[in-house]
């Protein structure tokens, strides 16, 4: 719920160089000094980058920045936000009795006369006669907050000031989800709300610097009050934060915006019944941190009976000549004329250099019997313990395990290895995959050295994507999502129906845009999807093959929020 618009605290002294997590780039990672530096405030919030990804998502928000949100959606919205507001002047009341700080003392009461404010204006917006049942969402929110102020929680009964402490970290988000999602909001809409929108003034006062202030002030006297805390009560204080983040979340999804057309999550678009989404995924560097090809080099190494030193020379120079290669190729397209309008033809042709190089470049590894000699069991111990990025394996996990959608989930990789993909996935309980790579040939369990190449180039991946595709004829209308990271995604990307980058590709994006792709982040552009909803644009399940256009996402979490939704 929003805070009161009119409570604007006068600045305390705040972090140095804070910054917003947000939807266009991760935050950096800290060093330990600059951190302790910015305090406990910007250190929870920066775990809570998923959360805000999943409220900013939320259709309710994303109808709103578009203007088009159902009035009586809003409504219902208002009329939960006032019941929500009464019970956030009692829960402010409660702690500034119990504080023996006079500036927490002095933001509660604040806070409380804020919100006495602020209902007369909500009511103001409603109806008359306008009336709705209190949902689970805003009871639930509320018995959290009145738990928490008296002292329950998490399963233990506090007493004393330290209970104010805590009751301010659960509604801390109640100023810095907001401060953030009206910034957010702002940016996607280029700086501007339209004069049109109805919930103009809901965006812009929220993306006001005058709250970003107010939020700055508040984490400020947080990380002052927290100071004094044990460690086991810190994490306390992170706990209660995230769940008022849930909270948060959950009384956006409350209201029944899925009475109106939405563009997300796209679940939602696909007919259960004669539908199917595919998603399609690269593996190295997309769902995984490295390149598979370096582990593997790494276990040869490794597991080598003799002769290591040099082995590890023979692997350098083959690493090498595929970098030098690679680079050539990546500064032959970015010399030759920008492609200023897209043709798929032009990028077909652009990347026929990368096939011979990976066609080359796996030529040598075969005939310098580099890979012979490893055993199966050991590559699959080591598949086992890849990392992968953060949000990889719950994205496929909510996809493959809903049993009310219809999907296929298909790994297109250039490994040498397929074993390797298949014991990653299958160390985070996802086995069900289908994999497509290269498959290391074994004899008695142990690499012969040989490799059946059957993914070595963009044009494979293709071709792999068309297969599968082609075999799917029962009927259902296919809706593909691929998701890239590699310059050899590229030909995919294009080619489905929403082709998604993640992470930074500089290559990939460079490379993709010297030949007319354009890359776009995605959030801006699920606005103006949903804005054209209402203007006789496309439903919004028309997403268009060959475009030319490639969305760009910062995390697996965006992918999860536009795809599976909380």
């Amino acid at each position: 719920m929003p805070i009161p618009l009119k409570l604007r605290i006068p600045p305390l002294p705040q972090p140095a160089a804070f910054r917003l997590v947000t939807y266009r780039a991760a935050a950096p990672a800290e060093e330990e000094e600059e951190e302790e530096e910015e305090g406990l405030a910007y250190s929870i919030w920066k775990k809570c980058s998923r959360e805000f990804i999943f409220a900013l998502y939320t259709p309710f928000l994303v109808c709103m920045a578009a203007g088009n949100l159902d009035w009586k959606t809003y409504q219902y919205y208002l009329f939960q936000d006032i019941d929500y507001g009464e019970n956030c002047i009692k829960v402010a009341e409660m702690a500034a009795s119990i504080t023996d700080d006079e500036a927490a003392k002095e933001l509660f009461t604040k806070f409380k006369e804020g919100w006495e404010r602020e209902l007369e204006r909500l009511k103001g917006y409603l109806d008359p006669g306008t009336t709705y049942p209190i949902n689970p969402a805003t009871e639930s929110y509320k018995q959290y907050l009145l738990d928490t102020v008296s002292g329950k929680i998490e399963g233990q009964v506090f007493e004393g000031p330290k209970v104010a402490v805590f009751t301010l970290g659960a509604m801390m988000p109640c100023w810095r989800l907001y401060a953030s999602l009206g910034q957010e909001l702002l940016a996607a809409l280029d700086g501007k709300v339209d004069a049109d929108n109805p919930y103009k003034d809901w965006i812009e006062s929220n993306g006001d610097p005058s709250l970003e202030d107010s939020t700055r002030s508040v984490e400020a006297l947080l990380n002052k009050l927290t100071a004094p805390l044990t460690n086991e009560e810190l994490v306390i204080i992170e706990k209660l934060y995230h769940k008022s983040m849930a909270h948060e979340i959950e009384f956006f999804l409350a209201p029944p915006t899925l009475d109106q057309p939405t563009v997300l999550p796209l679940k939602r678009n696909v007919d259960p019944a004669n539908g199917r989404l595919l998603i399609f995924s690269g593996f190295e560097k997309t769902c995984i941190v490295v390149e598979s090809s370096p582990v593997l080099a790494d276990i040869a190494i490794v597991t080598a009976t003799s002769n290591q030193a040099d082995l590890r020379a023979r692997w350098g120079n083959l690493f090498e000549l595929h970098e030098e290669d690679y680079t050539e190729s990546i500064e032959k397209i970015m010399s030759s004329e920008k492609v200023d309008q897209f043709s798929y033809d032009k990028v077909e042709t652009g990347l026929e250099p990368f096939s011979i190089i990976e066609k080359r470049a796996n030529s040598r590894v075969v005939h310098s019997r580099v890979l012979k000699g490893l055993y199966l069991e050991g590559i699959k111990q080591v598949g086992g313990r890849q990392i992968f990025l953060e949000g990889s394996p719950v994205f496929f996990q909510k996809i493959s395990r809903n049993e009310n959608l219809t999907a296929d989930i298909h790994i297109l990789s250039y490994s040498w290895c397929d074993e390797l993909i298949k014991s990653s996935f299958a160390s985070v309980e996802l086995d069900g995959l289908s994999i497509h790579a290269n498959q290391l040939m074994f004899k008695e369990q142990m690499s012969t050295g040989d490799i059946n190449r059957t993914v070595e180039t963009p044009a494979n991946k293709l071709q792999l994507y068309g297969n599968i595709l082609n075999s799917l004829n029962d009927g259902k209308i296919n809706l593909s999502v691929f998701i890239g990271s590699s310059i050899g995604d590229l030909l995919c990307l294009v080619q489905a129906n929403i082709g998604i980058v993640i992470g930074p590709s500089s290559s990939l994006k460079r490379v993709g845009s010297q030949l007319g792709v354009s890359f776009v982040a995605l959030y801006p552009s699920l606005l103006k999807r949903q804005k054209a909803i209402t203007s006789g644009g496309s439903p919004p399940a028309d997403w268009k093959e060959l475009s030319g256009v490639v969305y760009t996402v910062g995390s697996w979490a965006e992918l999860d929020a536009f795809i599976s939704g909380w």
